[in-house]
Parts: structure tokens; C-alpha cells; sequence
């Protein structure tokens, strides 16, 4: 495990898992100032405690605000857990998200009827009081690939970011790069070309097989020509969220 600094100000936490090609791949943010901090996504509840000591470690004795890129286990499950130790810290959200970190149960079982295993790995998320999270404003969130999947809504809120002309670009999974115009346009671009090819296959009458689909888009996309060259561990973890990111579309494309 490891905290890296970025910026004079800017951490990346790594959070983890002892799960095969789970290693630099989920992470949490940290913005100081002083003795006091902002995390953006707390990460899921099983590495809570990575990010507990990571805290200690850069001086942190207080966190102002959580906020949240969007509502997944993996990047806010552990909020609830958190803020029991930060008693004056506010958590920042879409609204929609809200009821879920209030009450967690739907969440908890939606997570598990899609990732199963890996739901348990995040770990179950505690509930947070209503009272210490504030959701209103322009809130920038991270397009979803699960189903329900809304692509409209995720190209509107890349378009929304590209125009405030990011220089960086903070991931969730995994890391920083300096060229964020670019790599949110190649988002974008990625998103109309996954859609394209299974709304032709549709359209066509072909069998909208997602392991066909999954094919295809590793034969075509040029973004994924190096995914046979990762580690077998990697190739097997990111088959498996760009297949979930399949059924995602395949929900919207089949509504």
C-alpha cells in the first residue's frame, strides 16, 4: 500500500484490495491544506482503514468534505465508515445518490445481484446521516456503466467538465495525467463507439451476445489494442468491468 505525492498539496492513496489484479486500481484523493483535508471518494469500507493511516501519515487531523464522484461501493461504500471518525466533515453528492448513503440496503443488494463476490470484497456499506450530506449545485459525476446506464447523461456531464478546460485529471481508476481535454474527448468518443457497435449489430438482426460484442469492440477499438499485452490478472479484472459495461448499454439499447 501506498500514498503518493502529486502535487504540494494533491495525494493519491492506494486502496488495495487481496483480490488477483486488484493492485493500483481503486484509490482515493487527498486535497491539504494545513492540518485539514478534502478526500474525493473515500473508497470502498473494506480499505477504510488504508485511507484511515494515509491520513496519519501526510498530518491530516481533520476533513472538511467527502465528495463523492458517484455512489458505487468501490468509491463511496466506506463514506459511512469515515466521517465516525470526522465528526465536522460534510459529505458532497449528486441527490440522487442521497437516499442511498441515508439508507444503504438497496444499494447493498443491487451491488451484490450485479458484482456478487466482488460486492463482498468492497464490503457493505454503513448508513450515513442525513444531515452531514449536501447535494445541491452543479455536481460533475462519473459516467456509470452498469446497468441503468444513461449515455446521454454521461456525455453531457463529460461536455460540462471540457468546457471548465481541466489541465489534470484525477482518476478514480487509476492515476493522473496532465492532457485531461484529450483523454475526457477520447471518453466521449469511446462511449458513441461501444454504442455504435451494438446498436448496428441490432439493427442488423445479429445476436447481441455480449462475449461477441466484447470481441468486437477489442478487435476495432483502437484505445484497447494493448488489453492481450496486459498482465493475465489485469486482462482478466478489465474483461470483466467492460463486459459489465456491456450490459449496461445493452439495457438502454433493449429499454
Amino acid at each position: 500500500m501506498a500514498t503518493h505525492k502529486i502535487l504540494e498539496n494533491l495525494f493519491l492513496v492506494d486502496l488495495d484490495l487481496p483480490l488477483p489484479g486488484f493492485s493500483s486500481f481503486l484509490s482515493s484523493w487527498i486535497i491539504k491544506k494545513g492540518n485539514r483535508g478534502i478526500i474525493i471518494d473515500p473508497g470502498p469500507s473494506t480499505t477504510i482503514n488504508i485511507l484511515h493511516n494515509a491520513l496519519r501519515k501526510i498530518g491530516i487531523k481533520e476533513i472538511d468534505y467527502i465528495l463523492l464522484t458517484h455512489i458505487h461501493l468501490d468509491h463511496a461504500g466506506g463514506c459511512g465508515d469515515l466521517i465516525k471518525d470526522y465528526p465536522d466533515s460534510v459529505i458532497f453528492c449528486h441527490p440522487q445518490a442521497v437516499t442511498h448513503l441515508v439508507n444503504p440496503v438497496n444499494l447493498w443488494h443491487g451491488s451484490l445481484k450485479v458484482l456478487g463476490d466482488l460486492a463482498r470484497a468492497y464490503g457493505e456499506p454503513s448508513s450515513v446521516n442525513g444531515e452531514r450530506i449536501f447535494s445541491e449545485g452543479d455536481i460533475f459525476i462519473r459516467p456509470a456503466t452498469p446497468s441503468p446506464y444513461r449515455p446521454d447523461i454521461a456525455l453531457q456531464s463529460i461536455s460540462l467538465v471540457i468546457k471548465r478546460r481541466p489541465q489534470l485529471i484525477c482518476y478514480g481508476h487509476y492515476g493522473l495525467l496532465e492532457d485531461a481535454v484529450t483523454m475526457l474527448q477520447m471518453a466521449k468518443e469511446q462511449i458513441r463507439f461501444w454504442l455504435t457497435i451494438i446498436k448496428d449489430k441490432k439493427i442488423k438482426g445479429l445476436n447481441l451476445d455480449e462475449e461477441e460484442i466484447f470481441a468486437e469492440i477489442l478487435a476495432k477499438g483502437s484505445h484497447l489494442s494493448t488489453f492481450y499485452q496486459l498482465e493475465s490478472n489485469i486482462q482478466k479484472r478489465e474483461a470483466y468491468f467492460i463486459k459489465n459495461s456491456i450490459k449496461g448499454m445493452l439495457g438502454f439499447i433493449n429499454r
